[in-house]
């Protein structure tokens, strides 16, 4: 079992193999308009923050960037962390 730390992470980053091309992966993500977040997308990084009524001081974003390794499969690097406009 691995032994946890007691560190607080305060902007957690994360990484994940998925099978899908990354230009039908973001397309999905173009696609997915819910309330209560916002979705933008800038090449190959997505935003996904609280809409304006949902949104406080202190509210996070999740920062995506979704590489290609080949025709099938893609890497997605995460990061939750504050809105960088506050």
């Amino acid at each position: 079992m691995k032994k946890l730390s007691n560190d607080i992470v305060l902007r957690p980053r994360f990484q994940l193999e998925i099978l899908g091309n990354r230009e039908v992966l973001l397309r999905k993500f173009l696609e997915i308009k819910k309330a209560p977040f916002l979705v933008k997308c800038l090449d190959n990084h997505i935003f996904i923050k609280f809409n304006e009524e949902n949104n406080h001081f202190g509210s996070p974003q999740l920062h995506l960037e979704i590489d290609a390794l080949d025709d099938r499969t893609s890497k997605i690097y995460g990061f939750f962390g504050p809105n960088p406009t506050l």
